[in-house]
């Protein structure tokens, strides 16, 4: 008997415990991506004590975008883009090629990207122009 009840027990869960919800499929006839490149200067960066950050105006991130769109952001290293988020070898001022977590983060109207060493402390001073690329699609 028991040998009969631990299966459909099972069985019971399996079909009651968790159920996927429908596909929710959003259809845009006409959607658009809008696309713009930051150069950040070595002296716009700020810090808040444990990365640096670097505020980007964009008025494409609207409130339609952050509910039925999406933002991707890529930055430009020696000869190709990278996706963000990704871990950029930085040179220190002592010469040295450090690993630096960027990554970025948007709200209406705004793309802050951030960057951070791996170890969660803030990176040396950073050296240099950096070159990021937003794209928006727009619903």
């Amino acid at each position: 008997m028991k040998k009969i009840i631990f299966p459909l027990l099972a069985l019971v869960l399996l079909a009651t415990g968790c159920r996927k919800d429908p596909d929710i499929i959003n259809y845009y006839t006409g959607s658009e991506v809008r696309t713009a490149y930051y150069t950040v200067h070595d002296n716009q960066w700020m810090s808040n004590g444990d990365f640096y950050f670097v505020d980007c105006e964009n008025p494409d991130i609207t409130r339609a975008v952050l509910e039925n769109g999406a933002v991707v952001a890529c930055v430009w290293n020696a000869d190709n883009w990278y996706d963000l988020p990704y871990v950029y070898p930085m040179e220190t001022s002592a010469g040295v090629v450090v690993p630096e977590n960027v990554r970025f983060q948007y709200r209406e109207g705004m793309v802050t990207i951030v960057m951070q060493d791996m170890d969660g402390y803030l990176p040396d001073e950073v050296y240099g122009d950096m070159t990021f690329k937003v794209s928006v699609i727009r619903p």
